[in-house]
């Protein structure tokens, strides 16, 4: 392992200051707290192509080797020894792995990544960020029997950022409500009183809505195209990972032409994550604001929406099992559509050289229908 650090280290150092290359040397010994088993294979599998160059990089490193991770900000006296090991980034100094508690009271093991030593300090004043790992079990365990799969790992690991846009979507949602107040107050306030001043001050509130309103959605925007971004990688990982586990009796007996199909679907969860789905799914629990809306200014005809609603949903129960058999089908027809394809494709010197166009072009025609 030693070894692969050292080619980490050489690695970062062609593209980054020496004070980067810290951050590869921290590795091993955080590692090695961890009593972690794998090969150097695995640690250079698992680092970035361009190294380890800052705090993200570690991270993402550590999540390939299925470590999850949390940065907080405070000083190294505060950090508490039952977390430990973690990284340690000062802001004025070189990322150090913080191993144990010293043998004196008040004192730290630390490795420090700079000049690859354990050192034992005293100088716990400093603030900077802390980053604690922990083993994810649920990534390591990828037995059938998991609870909640996939989705529920990615679920506990992005809980943070669902929580922020739920939030934003709140927020935003209150912010919809304001065009028709706005309104509503002209015709009250200010077309039955002739107020000049009071329609200024709406118009500069009203203004100052609509910029709160387009900056919220461009925050939330920018948190699901990263979000993206996180989950189209974990999604390529995590499937292959799984083909690789797979026995090669179950390999051999699918064709590779059915093989891509179903690898093809994965694309479209992360459409499902980042798209016009995704807004709509963190807006639908805010919809009680509208009814609430409305029930204050119609009084009863807040019934029309929550009736209507029922009704769709009672419709959408019923789509759901026709839907799921349709998909199940056109998945299935899809992929024997792309084994023929690569069939072909893979054959077409014996086709012509057998005069059996016709024959394939049939069997084309007879799976494209």
């Amino acid at each position: 392992m030693n070894v692969m650090v050292a080619r980490l280290d050489d690695m970062t150092r062609a593209t980054a200051p020496v004070a980067d290359c810290a951050f590869a040397a921290c590795l091993e010994p955080l590692l090695g707290a961890f009593r972690w088993r794998g090969n150097p294979r695995q640690l250079a599998e698992a680092a970035t192509a361009h190294g380890c160059l800052d705090l993200l990089d570690f991270r993402n490193a550590m999540a390939n080797l299925d470590f999850a991770s949390r940065v907080e900000t405070a000083k190294l006296k505060d950090v508490d020894c039952r977390l430990l090991p973690c990284v340690f980034v000062p802001d004025d100094g070189d990322p150090m792995v913080v191993l144990e508690a010293g043998q004196t009271p008040g004192t730290l093991v630390c490795f420090e990544g700079a000049s690859a030593k354990t050192i034992t300090t005293d100088s716990l004043d400093r603030c900077g960020r802390v980053c604690f790992f922990t083993l994810d079990e649920a990534r390591v365990d990828t037995s059938p029997s998991q609870k909640g799969g996939w989705l529920q790992s990615v679920r506990r690991r992005f809980e943070g950022t669902f929580v922020l846009l739920l939030g934003l979507s709140f927020f935003l949602s209150l912010l919809a409500l304001l065009p028709a107040f706005f309104v509503q107050a002209v015709y009250d306030r200010v077309l039955a009183t002739h107020e000049h001043v009071t329609l200024a001050f709406l118009a500069v509130g009203a203004l100052f809505a609509l910029a709160c309103d387009t900056a919220l959605r461009a925050v939330r925007g920018a948190i699901l195209a990263r979000f993206g971004a996180r989950l189209d990688f974990l999604i390529g990982a995590s499937t292959i990972r799984k083909l690789l586990s797979l026995p090669l009796a179950r390999l051999e007996k699918t064709q590779i032409g059915s093989q891509i199909a179903r690898l093809q679907q994965f694309e479209g969860l992360r459409s499902i994550f980042t798209g016009p789905m995704a807004l709509a799914l963190f807006e639908l629990p805010f919809v009680f604001v509208f009814v609430i809306a409305i029930a204050a200014i119609g009084g009863w005809l807040a019934l029309v929406p929550i009736g209507l609603a029922f009704v769709i949903a009672g419709f959408g129960l019923l789509a759901i099992r026709y839907a799921r058999d349709a998909s199940g089908r056109a998945a299935g027809s899809y992929g024997d559509h792309q084994s023929l394809l690569i069939e072909i494709l893979s054959n077409v010197p014996a086709i012509k050289a057998g005069a059996a166009e016709a024959i394939w072009w049939r069997c084309w025609r007879s799976t494209a229908a």
